[in-house]
């Protein structure tokens, strides 16, 4: 099961008037916060809503600091380092998405698995407004967001919008990259 958006459908529909499709189901409200929410989330390069218990699997590094990727972390439940649990007092973690350990993570070779909770557990206002202004604007104009066509062996193709924010403001993309996740 996928993520669920980063708004609702309805409260779309409260911004455009009514529900807005076919009249009766609001059809492409739903289309449209769901697709503008995934374009968030792959220009973040982040979950944003709640996820509990992942297991991360990292490359270690001889720093002392690990990078989770995801934010805010919630919780770790454990640490594997090249397949040996690590007691919880040789390691902390903060909500940035950082983990701590004095000895460091052995290696760019070495597999670390953190098994964690992250994501906001209410999506920031700011968040869900430019899902809510992208997603008005995609329905009025579905044309701005820039589309790409993948090619298939065998002659099959589909389209598919791009990873690029073409549809997106300059002020919805100030918003996007002071939640962006700058490394891996």
């Amino acid at each position: 099961m996928g993520l669920p958006p980063l708004t609702s459908p309805d409260n779309l529909a409260v911004i455009l008037g009514g529900p807005y499709g076919d009249g009766t189901d609001g059809v492409w409200s739903h289309w449209a916060v769901g697709l503008v929410s995934a374009m968030v989330r792959s220009y973040t390069r982040l979950s944003i809503t709640p996820v509990i218990d992942a297991a991360l699997t990292l490359g270690g590094t001889r720093s002392r600091k690990l990078v989770v990727g995801e934010r805010p972390l919630t919780d770790v439940t454990s640490v594997t380092l090249d397949g040996t649990p690590l007691p919880t007092t040789d390691y902390r973690w903060t909500r940035a998405g950082v983990l701590y350990r004095a000895a460091g993570w052995a290696g760019e070779d070495i597999e670390v698995v953190v098994v964690c909770s992250y994501g906001f557990t209410v999506v920031p206002a700011d968040l869900r407004a430019v899902v809510q202004t992208a997603a008005t604007r995609m329905i009025a104009n579905p044309a701005q967001w820039k589309q790409q066509r993948d090619e298939r062996p065998g002659g099959s193709s589909t389209l598919r919008v791009s990873d690029a924010p073409t549809g997106f403001t300059v002020g919805e993309l100030a918003v996007l990259n002071r939640y962006r996740r700058r490394t891996a």
